[in-house]
């Protein structure tokens, strides 16, 4: 923006499922790791005149739903880890001014990363809120946003939520989770319930892919009603997509040509279309 003499440099965006429509745009003055968020209306074409606007900040942001955003961030002395990231998730309705945003979850400052909120929601209507908490570089912790408040979801410390697809949600893991009789390899890909997670209970993983001596999970995307999964295969890019069921899941390859490299770049959960990249 000339006009506030800066030059914006585009940081990503978080949109509002299902429609797609407003979105909270990371504009970044310089390219610096802070960032200004401004809400964007994509069929406008313009930002939103009284939308959400938060100051520069390290930030992260998720939509509750279309009058209220998550955000952790620089909120004043106290709030930023050792290492220079936020730990307390705020909850702002639109029209509000951020020091009366409303807190929802806190981590700690001796937390080695920080917190972060995300917001899953599929095809088939399910929508959750999450919260992220990295307490040190490899582990981490995930809790489910409540009316009654932040809980605990009994994960692996190793494990991170990916994604949800007809209330199915999907974990990655690169450690071995064994719940009773059941154990998901480190490496594999495995659901569990959004209704088992909001009960509180006990999880019930379920296997949907694991890797073999000579494979590796390289990414996953969900859209409306599907899971897709790359890999590597010995050194050769694949990639599946698999489906809910009521006889469980069924796979189906990817056709794509053979020794390439392939990659995830986009997937919306109001299709089944999904950007796959091979190289």
């Amino acid at each position: 923006s000339k006009a506030e003499g800066k030059k914006w440099v585009w940081k990503g965006a978080t949109c509002l499922d299902p429609d797609e429509r407003l979105c909270l745009v990371n504009l970044s003055d310089g390219g610096e790791d802070a960032v200004t968020l401004r809400e964007f209306d994509l069929q406008a074409g313009k930002f939103v005149e009284g939308g959400f606007v938060l100051s520069k900040s390290k930030q992260n942001e998720a939509w509750a739903d279309k009058d209220t955003v998550y955000v952790s961030r620089d909120w004043g002395a106290g709030t930023m880890t050792a290492s220079g990231y936020p730990f307390v998730v705020k909850a702002l309705k639109r029209g509000q001014s951020i020091e009366s945003a409303v807190e929802v979850f806190r981590g700690a400052a001796a937390d080695q990363v920080g917190s972060a909120p995300f917001t899953l929601s599929d095809g088939s209507g399910n929508r959750a809120s999450f919260i992220y908490r990295g307490t040190t570089f490899f582990e981490n912790e995930t809790y489910l946003l409540t009316p009654e408040g932040a809980k605990r979801v009994p994960l692996p410390g190793k494990a991170q939520i990916s994604g949800m697809v007809d209330g199915h949600v999907i974990v990655t893991t690169s450690e071995d989770w064994v719940v009773g009789n059941t154990k998901v390899p480190a490496g594999a890909v495995a659901t569990v319930t959004l209704k088992d997670i909001q009960d509180g209970g006990p999880l019930s993983p379920t296997v949907i892919f694991a890797p073999n001596a000579r494979q590796s999970v390289s990414g996953v995307g969900t859209t409306k009603s599907r899971l897709i999964v790359s890999i590597l295969d010995n050194v050769r890019g694949r990639a599946l997509v698999f489906a809910p069921g009521a006889k469980g899941w069924t796979s189906t390859p990817l056709k794509l040509q053979d020794n390439v490299a392939v990659s995830i770049s986009g997937t919306s959960e109001r299709s089944d279309r999904a950007f796959v990249r091979s190289e």
